[in-house]
């Protein structure tokens, strides 16, 4: 049991900048229906999504880890190392859960980014959406306070559906990354038998 805090550390943060990543982009797309950008950041996130999370893994590691050498490439705590603080400790291990983070937050986004896309359109094009714009009321106000708030059941609905999906993500990408947490418990059972 020592080792699902660090699991359900990563796995909650990845979901919770996942859902605020594709929100806001999801809410920005919708704002701008129809235009260039649109159509590059809906492709953009189509695809995203479609990418499994170990495969976003291994990219990650070869490039980030391995090639630019800016995270370690394996480990969940710098080996054999003596921390003069408890920071410094937490510090480490947030360098080494970067990459899995990072990983998870790419496979998710584009989930979040469709539904909040989706149900923004839905919510703009209703009656009184037109209604508080013909009122003169501001862009941001309308988005933030009648059409967000509309559009929040389903995604909230593809938050908490997503916690699953992303623990079962989570266990690859910690064993792409040798994070010795529940993806080592699993292999340790395997090969236990």
């Amino acid at each position: 049991m020592a080792r699902l805090p660090w699991t359900l550390s990563i796995v909650v943060v990845a979901l919770v900048i996942s859902a605020f990543l594709g929100i806001v982009l999801g809410a920005g797309s919708a704002m701008m229906r129809s235009q260039k950008g649109d159509s590059i950041l809906y492709f953009t996130m189509t695809v995203l999504g479609e990418i499994p999370a170990f495969l976003i893994g291994v990219v990650l590691l070869f490039i980030v880890a391995a090639g630019l050498g800016w995270f370690p490439v394996a480990g969940g705590m710098t080996t054999f190392a003596f921390f003069d603080s408890v920071w410094e400790q937490v510090s480490d291990r947030i360098h080494h859960a970067a990459l899995p983070i990072v990983t998870l937050v790419l496979s998710r986004i584009g989930a979040f980014y469709i539904v909040t896309r989706n149900s923004v359109m839905t919510i703009l094009m209703k009656d009184d959406i037109r209604t508080a714009k013909g009122k003169g009321i501001h862009r941001i106000r309308i988005m933030l306070y009648h059409a967000l708030k509309n559009a929040l059941p389903p995604i909230l609905s593809r938050f908490f559906m997503s916690f699953g999906a992303i623990i079962g993500g989570a266990i690859l990408v910690e064993n792409i990354f040798n994070y010795h947490e529940i993806g080592q418990l699993k292999n340790d059972a395997i090969f236990a038998r």
